[in-house]
């Protein structure tokens, strides 16, 4: 179980709504929507947050953008409001606060100087969710593992990163 407690009751809800809004993306990973969600503490410019939702190979991605906002640029993705996302969230509010506070470790992380990409898609064949992470942080080390389920993944790179961390 995740043992971050985040700092301030405003963290803590601009977090909650980043887990929300993901547990969208993920709601959608196995009918296929495939999405990735990157956290990019290498970059310099102020976008720190790539979101980007799969289109045809032809069309390419159907959304694609950077910004210095993650929840903002969910939200043009998810609906917050949509039911998928609402039944979620009251089917299991422990697993979305977990979630909330992996994303809030997560983006620490990256400010540190590391990337953090979540991917989600039905097609991979060793599950629909896959967490990778490196930067020169961690040396030539790389974290890259794939599942079915999206809270050990993040678990483990976070794991991963406490171990390299020099």
């Amino acid at each position: 179980m995740n043992q971050t407690v985040l700092t301030s009751e405003s963290e803590s809800s601009y977090w909650l709504a980043v887990a929300r809004l993901v547990s969208g993306l993920v709601h959608r990973a196995p009918s296929g929507q495939s999405s990735l969600l990157k956290v990019d503490g290498l970059r310099d410019n102020g976008k720190f947050y790539t979101v980007m939702l799969d289109g045809s190979i032809e069309e390419g991605p159907k959304f694609r953008k950077n910004g210095g906002d993650l929840r903002a640029l969910l939200a043009e993705v998810v609906v917050e409001s949509s039911a998928a996302v609402h039944d979620l969230a009251s089917k299991d509010d422990v697993s979305l606060r977990e979630l909330a506070g992996l994303f809030a470790q997560v983006d620490g992380i990256a400010r540190k100087g590391a990337f953090i990409a979540l991917r989600m898609d039905s097609r991979h064949l060793d599950g629909p969710y896959q967490v990778s992470m490196g930067g020169p942080l961690f040396g030539t080390a790389y974290f890259d593992e794939s599942g079915t389920d999206i809270l050990p993944l993040m678990r483990d790179a976070i794991s991963f990163w406490k171990d390299h961390r020099g």
